[in-house]
């Protein structure tokens, strides 16, 4: 077991991967009300080297892909203090007894700070790292004790289509009024760069031209089509609504409307779209690149990430290297039929996983960087049919050495 936690923590320290599973939050019990805390950094500053050591004991056989923590805390609020009374894992086994000595709550008498507490429906946007909840608690402490405190009730509200790449595209191109459009430009595709804005409630705003297709009448249709966008997911978090900024691309493809002869393709559908995100929570501006590969064929198709570009190579090059090139001490296929990938807990980690995309299904990869040039991972994704796989490799490729989810997203040093 401890060698394969130490393969496992090597693909992590390679690859500083972070994928598109929300991460567990803290727990905090109220009045009979269960709220959900951002992770409580606060409550290791409390423990001894001693302890310490014993959680991480645990945790190194324990990371799963929506805790890279390990664990997570309990709390509750009694009369007006804040206790700890539980550290879990997933399996909802508690270390407090392992890891502090005893299984008596704590009192957090030297906590003095804001706590802001998620309550009620919630859901999750891939670029905001745990899921948001509708409404949210905003309780001040001052040595333990909550003092003032403010309800925010449903603040928060999540929309479905800007968040479905497939059905946004179909969205803006069939809003484009082709047919006005001067037919020559249009055959030399010109492309434009919006800029907009979210307000509190998800409503498009601020739309301004960010960069020209060259053609007045071309750029007065993006500004048109992405003002008449629906409404976005709305986020109130940590007190305050999330102000967020994008930018859409509009290229002048009339193959990309709907019901186009492009949608019949018989193979694999690549859309690509470039958002730029700002979140004045991290006060920082993300591109957000979403790449939507639809399986229109009539076979399961296989996609992961290469170890190196993929420009130039074969697809017998790119399976080797996935499968038998040795990544420091291990082979991917070693580690498969080692059972080291069947875990649950495990398909995931760093380069080291393979989705299945069945015929008529869709997978996003999601890469978000910090320069829209970068294209680190662009040039890394691999779409090889099943059946090549597995008779390259001689070995079926089960369900369930697969990725599970339908995106997966990537981010990390060589990707920024």
């Amino acid at each position: 077991m401890k060698k394969n936690t130490l393969l496992l923590g090597l693909f992590l320290v390679i690859c500083k991967l972070s994928f598109s599973t929300p991460q567990v939050r803290d727990v905090l019990y109220w009045n009979g009300t269960t709220y959900h805390v951002y992770p409580f950094i606060h409550v290791e500053k409390r423990f001894s080297e001693a302890q310490i050591n014993k959680l991480n004991e645990w945790v190194k056989d324990h990371i799963t892909t929506s805790n890279w923590r390990g664990y997570y805390f309990e709390f509750e609020i009694c009369r007006d203090s804040l206790f700890l009374v539980s550290i879990k894992d997933d399996h909802q086994e508690d270390l407090m007894a392992f890891v502090l000595g005893s299984n008596n709550r704590i009192m957090m008498d030297d906590f003095s700070d804001t706590l802001y507490l998620g309550y009620g429906k919630s859901f999750y946007d891939p670029w905001f790292p745990t899921m948001i909840y509708e409404s949210e608690m905003t309780v001040v402490f001052n040595n333990g004790i909550a003092g003032w405190h403010e309800d925010h009730r449903n603040k928060s509200k999540h929309a479905e289509l800007p968040n479905n790449t497939m059905k946004w595209n179909e969205y803006i191109y069939s809003s484009i009024q082709w047919d006005a459009l001067d037919q020559n430009i249009l055959a030399e595709t010109p492309k434009a760069y919006v800029n907009f804005s979210t307000d509190s409630i998800g409503k498009v705003c601020d739309v301004t031209l960010q960069k020209s297709s060259g053609y007045p009448d071309f750029d007065k249709e993006a500004i048109r089509v992405v003002a008449a966008l629906p409404e976005f997911s709305a986020h109130f978090v940590c007190g305050k609504y999330l102000k967020n900024k994008y930018q859409q691309p509009i290229v002048f493809d009339k193959s990309k409307a709907t019901n186009n002869e492009r949608w019949n393709y018989k193979t694999i559908e690549i859309d690509t779209v470039t958002k730029v995100y700002y979140n004045n929570f991290i006060e920082e501006n993300i591109f957000v690149e979403e790449i939507t590969i639809k399986n229109r064929s009539n076979e399961d198709y296989l996609t992961w990430i290469s170890w190196l570009p993929i420009a130039g190579l074969s697809n017998q090059d790119l399976m080797q290297s996935l499968f038998f090139s040795k990544q420091g001490d291990f082979r991917f296929f070693d580690l498969m039929y080692d059972n080291v990938v069947l875990s649950k807990y495990s398909y995931n980690i760093g380069y080291a996983f393979i989705k299945k995309i069945p015929k008529d299904e869709t997978f996003t990869y999601i890469i978000m960087k910090k320069s829209e040039k970068s294209d680190f991972y662009g040039k890394r994704i691999v779409i090889i049919s099943k059946k090549e796989v597995e008779d390259y490799i001689g070995r079926p490729i089960r369900e369930e050495y697969c990725f599970p989810w339908s995106s997966v997203c990537l981010s990390g040093e060589k990707g920024f």
